[in-house]
C-alpha cells in the first residue's frame, strides 16, 4: 500500500465534519443497544428513573453527536460493556483500591469511570483524556456533577511536547485504558501513542487494556466510507508494535489479546456491514513487566 500519501492526523476528519442522520454509523433508536451494565449504571448510580431512560440515553447521544460524529457516538457503542469484561477487571480493581491512579484515554462521557465510581473508587483516583470535551455532558448524563470529583484534560495524546497536566502524570499511572483510539491511526501512529501511554505508566505492574476495531489478518487497509489507512490488529501483530514500543521506550510488555466477533464484545453486527470483511473485535491487556 506504499501509493497511499501518509496520513498526519490526531482525529480522523470523518469525525469532526458532517453531522449527516442518515449516516450508516447512526442509529435513529439505541433501546437494543442498552446492555444490562449500562441500564445498572444509569438506573443505580445516576439514579434515572426507569419510565426515562430511553430518552435520556437519546438526548445525551444527539448532544454528543453534535460534537463529533464518531461511530461509537452514533450506534451507542459506548453503552456496551468494555471495561467491565477485560480479563483483568479484577487486577484492575485491586489495583486502584490500594489507591492506583486511572487513565482513561479517549474518554467520551467519563462511562468508564463512573462505573469505576459506581464500584466505590474514589473519583479523585480517576482520569480522563480527550481531544475534544464531551466532560459537562457526562456529568448531564450521570447527573453527578457535585459529588463526581474525576479529573478531566482536554489534550491531543499524540502532541509533542505534551499538555503540563499530562506530563505531570508520566511515571504515575497503574492502569490505562484506552478503547476505539488505536485502530483510526497507521502503525506508526499507534507506536508514537503507545510510547505516550508507556511514558505514563507507573513502572512494573502497570496495565494498559481496553477493545477496538481488530482484524482476523491483522493489517492496513482502507475502508472505502472512511477513505483513510488504518491498521487493525490480530494478536500477533498486536504483539509487535509493542514489542517495538518496548525497544524504543526501554521497557518491556507482555501483552494478551482476544478477536472476537462483533456480538461478542456488544456490538450488534447487523449495524456493521461498512466494516474490512475480516473485521472484529480486539480485546487486549498489556503489562509492563520491566
Amino acid at each position: 500500500m506504499a501509493d497511499i500519501k501518509e496520513e498526519k492526523y490526531s482525529e480522523p476528519g470523518y469525525a469532526a465534519g458532517d453531522k449527516d442522520l442518515s449516516s450508516p454509523w447512526y442509529l435513529k433508536k439505541l433501546d437494543e443497544q442498552i446492555s444490562l451494565e449500562a441500564r445498572k449504571l444509569f438506573l443505580d448510580y445516576a439514579k434515572v428513573p426507569p419510565d426515562h431512560l430511553s430518552k435520556h440515553i437519546h438526548n445525551i447521544r444527539d448532544k454528543a453527536w453534535q460534537i463529533r460524529s464518531y461511530p461509537c457516538t452514533g450506534l451507542g457503542l459506548w453503552l456496551a460493556p468494555s471495561l467491565t469484561t477485560s480479563p483483568a477487571y479484577s487486577q484492575i480493581l485491586e489495583k486502584l483500591r490500594r489507591g492506583g491512579l486511572f487513565v482513561d484515554v479517549g474518554t467520551f462521557i467519563g462511562q468508564a469511570l463512573r462505573q469505576l465510581a459506581f464500584e466505590g473508587i474514589p473519583s479523585s483516583q480517576l482520569y480522563g483524556i480527550d481531544i475534544v470535551s464531551h466532560w459537562k455532558l457526562g456529568y448531564e448524563c450521570f447527573r453527578d456533577g457535585d459529588t463526581f470529583k474525576g479529573h478531566y484534560m482536554e489534550a491531543d495524546i499524540l502532541a509533542d511536547p505534551p499538555t503540563p497536566a499530562l506530563k505531570d502524570l508520566e511515571g504515575k499511572v497503574e492502569v490505562i485504558l484506552i478503547n476505539h483510539v488505536f485502530h483510526q491511526w497507521r502503525w506508526d501512529t499507534q507506536v508514537k501513542c503507545a510510547k505516550r501511554l508507556a511514558r505514563l505508566s507507573k513502572g512494573k505492574g502497570s496495565l494498559v487494556v481496553g477493545m477496538q476495531v481488530g482484524h482476523r489478518k491483522g493489517q492496513e487497509l482502507v475502508i472505502p466510507i472512511l477513505g483513510v489507512p488504518l491498521f487493525h490488529h490480530d494478536p500477533k501483530t498486536w504483539s509487535t508494535l509493542w514489542e517495538q514500543v518496548g525497544l524504543e521506550t526501554n521497557t518491556k510488555w507482555e501483552t494478551k489479546a482476544e478477536l472476537k466477533t462483533w456480538d461478542e464484545g456488544g456490538w450488534d453486527s447487523k449495524y456493521q456491514g461498512w466494516q474490512d470483511e475480516g473485521g472484529c473485535l480486539i480485546q487486549f491487556v498489556v503489562t509492563r513487566s520491566e
